[in-house]
């Protein structure tokens, strides 16, 4: 009992600790009973489901958790179905999975080609799934879910920070206020990630509004040198002008660090290529 508690558990005390097919599944929620029977019922019930009809899938527009459906042409390809099932188990707590067979020919209405993925939710989600075709590669996919599993643009706050922090992924920021410039500056963001950004599969895009409380605290907590702390010193407000940076998870310390330069290009002229030289410059890197 000493060997599991101090391989599972550390040094924290009472643990709550699931396990599936040899994955340790962590419990990190609010310990109250309603919340360990959600999650204790989630983490114990199918990985994915098997589909036959569409009318299943469509309904999934009406859940307010995001769902992904593995589409293949036939059951005999074994590995897929396997890998299916060990993203889908290392995704339960957020996420539906399902899987279906394109030979039953009632699929035709999905987009693309089989071996394929899709993603639904309820349209208040805002979730539109980035284009991708099925590759058996775990990392890939896994990439792929945590950028889908989101909003094109999320409003980066205390709410989500933390949950855009586990993904490990680097997050691309706009951060802005609410004066006439930053709202062209969200709108011409926003738009070039819809049409191009994301398509890449490389970043979570979000934005930063300084302008708001909840915000400015966790600028001020993570990103100190972006966030709109400027009247803590100064008699009268400062209009900062929008601004992008990137954060990610450090892998030593698991808090955030990020990546800022004044010089960077603005929402409407900066590339891809642009995120990557700012990431590789150790100039260019802080943390909290």
């Amino acid at each position: 009992a000493a060997e599991v508690c101090e391989r599972f558990a550390q040094s924290t005390y009472p643990a709550l600790r699931g396990f599936r097919q040899g994955r340790l599944v962590g419990f990190k929620r609010p310990r109250e009973p309603d919340v360990i029977a959600w999650w204790m019922a989630r983490i114990a019930r199918p990985s994915f489901f098997l589909l036959d009809t569409p009318e299943h899938w469509k309904n999934t527009k009406l859940q307010r958790v995001p769902s992904f459906l593995l589409l293949l042409s036939d059951s005999s390809d074994q590995e897929s179905v396997t890998l299916w099932e060990e993203i889908a188990i290392d995704n339960l707590e957020q996420c539906n999975f399902y899987l279906a067979l394109h030979s039953q020919g009632v699929w035709k209405f999905l987009p693309g080609r089989p071996p394929s993925v899709h993603v639904s939710a309820h349209q208040d989600m805002g979730l539109d799934g980035a284009p991708f075709q099925w590759v058996p590669d775990k990392e890939v996919m896994q990439t792929w879910l945590e950028i889908s599993l989101r909003p094109p643009v999320s409003s980066l706050g205390s709410w989500n920070g933390r949950e855009l922090l586990r993904s490990g992924l680097p997050v691309v920021v706009l951060r802005h206020g609410q004066d006439e410039a930053s709202v062209t500056a969200v709108a011409t963001f926003r738009e070039r990630v819809n049409q191009e950004l994301r398509a890449t599969g490389q970043y979570i895009f979000a934005t930063l509004d300084v302008d708001t409380a909840d915000a400015r605290v966790l600028a001020r907590s993570w990103f100190p040198l972006v966030g709109k702390n400027f009247e803590d010193f100064l008699p009268f407000p400062v209009t900062l002008p929008p601004e992008i940076f990137v954060f990610t998870k450090s892998r030593t310390t698991g808090e955030a660090i990020f990546w800022y330069s004044p010089e960077f290009p603005a929402a409407a002229n900066f590339a891809l290529g642009d995120v990557a030289e700012l990431v590789s410059r150790s100039t260019w890197f802080h943390d909290n």
